[in-house]
C-alpha cells in the first residue's frame, strides 16, 4: 500500500495500520502492518481457511485508510 503523505518518523505519525480481514464464512482477523521505506506499507495475510476473503484497512494516513 502507498500513503499519500510522507513522514520523518513513519510508525509514530501514521500510528497503527491494520487490515480487517473476513472470510465468506464470518471469519474475522485483524492483522497489523509495517512500513517497507518510502511511502510503502505492507500487510503479511495468511488465510486460515479456504474461502474468499475480503479485507478494509484501517490508519491515519487517506493513501492508507479504508482500502479493500
Amino acid at each position: 500500500f502507498d500513503a499519500h503523505d510522507t513522514y520523518s518518523n513513519p510508525y509514530l505519525d501514521v500510528g497503527d495500520f491494520t487490515a480487517t480481514f473476513v472470510s465468506s464464512a464470518g471469519v474475522s482477523m485483524t492483522l497489523p502492518g509495517f512500513w517497507d521505506g518510502g511511502k510503502t506499507w505492507k500487510i503479511r495475510f495468511a488465510p486460515i481457511s479456504i474461502g474468499v476473503w475480503n479485507f478494509t484497512t484501517r490508519a491515519n494516513d487517506s493513501g492508507l485508510n479504508n482500502r479493500n
